[in-house]
């Protein structure tokens, strides 16, 4: 019932927005009453936070897997952004950029945005190794950095209108598009992607 609650509120929230979408219509769209809704939430905002949190958490996940794995800095980079991009693109809960979306703030889900900073920050860790090891150029990696997770997050807007087939596309596009912006040897591409793909 947690999984049908999530996937009403998702719906209502990118049909009418937080504000507008009252507990009782998610309780009706799953067929509860209001107040069998507060056993599974006790509030509207513990269901955005739910639907926030599940954006970030695998990437993290996916982060610490890497952190054992000994790749050159490019390959690692290359895998974040395939990664995070293709989550972002698959994740139904993802409801769009953080950034667009008000009630998805800093003074409200400050978790999530604790979390979001965990992963900016293994942008940042990345192309700073890359340019130490000659393999990226990056003038400021906080800036790039920046610019890159700006890059991923707005695939939301894409994705939600992209079909099944378009997301892996999307997915290559993006983080091929983001690597080249940085990569010391342009040529060195072909290789990246095919260390990328050794598990």
């Amino acid at each position: 019932m947690r999984e049908a609650i999530l996937s009403a509120a998702r719906t209502l929230f990118r049909e009418q927005g937080f504000a507008a979408t009252s507990t009782r219509q998610i309780a009706a769209r799953v067929g509860l009453r209001q107040p069998s809704l507060f056993h599974y939430f006790p509030t509207k905002e513990a269901i955005l936070r739910e639907l926030a949190l599940d954006t970030v958490t695998p990437v993290l996940a996916f982060i610490e897997a890497e952190r054992r794995r000994a790749l050159p800095a490019d390959v690692a980079l290359y895998r974040l952004i395939r990664f995070d991009t293709h989550h972002l693109c698959t994740n139904e809960n993802a409801l769009g950029p953080p950034l667009m979306f008000p009630e998805i703030s800093r003074d409200r889900l400050p978790e999530f945005w604790e979390m979001r900073d965990r992963i900016l920050s293994r942008y940042r860790e990345l192309l700073r190794q890359g340019a130490d090891e000659g393999l990226l150029v990056v003038q400021d990696a906080a800036m790039v950095a920046d610019l890159l997770f700006a890059l991923v997050e707005s695939v939301l807007l894409r994705a939600q209108s992209a079909r099944r087939r378009q997301v892996r596309r999307l997915t290559q596009v993006t983080v091929e598009l983001g690597l080249r912006s940085v990569l010391a040897d342009p040529r060195r591409l072909a290789e990246v992607r095919r260390m990328a793909d050794v598990e």
